[in-house]
């Protein structure tokens, strides 16, 4: 009688169990949407639609991406177009796709820690991927690095937003402006007093911490560039000389903040105005993303591209070689890739603002004065140092 009692009580309890729906993990397509300045947002996981076969042999495949948060729009509009397509991997498992924005170098240190199991790594420049091998490779009993070169996505010119009156209290757009202005404003006891314009105060700028974010740390070596007076060749020689020490130290006075990730600064940049920032170090897209946004910014962006020269952030899509990552994942991974490189997708970034990897699209509104940048622009490109 025991026993049968048991047997019944056990029965009944996993009746109820299958009956519960968990609360703890979202529906397909709704996942949590944390979203704020400066923290890791978390994209909704979208989810494929019915499986093919058996559903019990079938279980769905989730491909986690680590990006850079500055192509978060499009990236996740994206993810959210595919799945609604219903794509299936070869062996026919339905398709998730759980996609993380973060700063380059705070996605990095995402993979290396161990704190997210990511399938592909697509920071805003390839030097990033560099860095990644590089920090993997020093890690016990990692002998061959984790990822490859990838392939770009999307293109963004590195530029320095200003307000669009300040920048033609410069010069703009009569004048090519680059670093040796920024400093001469703020090095100036007068400030943009000194240009017509006390109510604006002392010059302030803004980039990214350059451990933590692409475009933080392609400015820092901009500025080396700059006070080295080269376009390639960086060499850590260079570093020693007392005048490019104080070029650096020059610009980085300046600095009033530093942001996490390149999206999200600029962002704050937009909500808080002129009063908190005169320019921030941001990518081209972010500048035209802003005519598009609401906000109560007094003036609107433009993108000042240095003429000391200026980096590419190339947006490599690279599928990690990690034990994690198996064959389905590497199906799905490039299934995807295919998908962002077609020409619909490609054309959609370039409506966001961004140059498409597709060199056969012609160039385009909003890439154009209008929205604040110049697609003859950037005329001198920097070569990434060697890592």
């Amino acid at each position: 009688m025991k026993r049968l009692l048991l047997f019944a009580c056990t029965w009944l309890f996993l009746l109820v169990l299958m009956g519960c729906p968990d609360k703890t993990q979202p529906a397909d397509g709704a996942g949590p949407s944390a979203s704020s300045a400066d923290k890791t947002t978390l994209s909704p996981v979208a989810s494929a639609g019915p499986t093919v076969g058996d559903p019990s042999s079938a279980l769905p495949v989730t491909l986690t991406i680590v990006y850079g948060s500055e192509k978060k729009t499009w990236l996740e509009e994206q993810a959210q177009r595919f799945v609604s397509t219903h794509p299936t991997t070869t062996s026919g498992k339905a398709i998730k796709i759980d996609a993380r924005a973060m700063g380059s170098g705070e996605a990095l240190q995402a993979i290396l820690s161990g704190e997210v199991k990511a399938h592909v790594f697509s920071p805003a420049s390839s030097a990033y991927v560099a860095l990644l091998n590089r920090a993997w490779l020093t890690q016990p009993g990692h002998t061959s690095p984790l990822s490859p070169t990838g392939e770009s996505v999307v293109l963004s010119p590195l530029v320095i937003a200003t307000w669009k009156p300040m920048a033609e209290a410069l010069g703009w757009p009569k004048k090519a402006l680059g670093w040796k202005d920024l400093i001469a404003v703020s090095k100036n006891p007068k400030g943009w007093a000194a240009h017509g314009h006390p109510e604006w105060g002392p010059f302030k700028l803004g980039h990214t911490n350059p451990e933590l974010s692409n475009s933080g740390l392609l400015s820092v070596v901009a500025e080396a560039y700059a006070g080295a007076k080269k376009t390639r060749g960086l060499a850590a020689s260079d570093l020693s000389t007392k005048a490019l020490r104080d070029f650096v130290a020059g610009i980085e006075k300046t600095i009033v903040h530093y942001g996490k990730s390149t999206g999200f600064f600029a962002d704050k940049m937009l909500e808080r105005g002129p009063t908190y920032l005169s320019a921030a170090v941001l990518y081209e897209n972010l500048v035209i993303e802003s005519y598009g946004k609401k906000n109560d910014a007094p003036f609107p962006v433009v993108a000042i591209y240095p003429v000391e020269g200026t980096f590419w952030s190339d947006h490599p899509y690279a599928v990690l070689d990690a034990p994690w990552v198996g064959s389905d994942e590497r199906d799905v991974a490039q299934k995807f890739l295919a998908f962002l490189k077609a020409k619909p997708q490609q054309e959609r970034a370039l409506a966001l603002g961004f140059r498409p990897a597709d060199t056969t699209i012609p160039m385009d509104s909003p890439i154009d004065a209008a929205h604040g940048v110049d697609p003859k622009q950037p005329q001198t490109l920097l070569e990434v140092p060697d890592v």
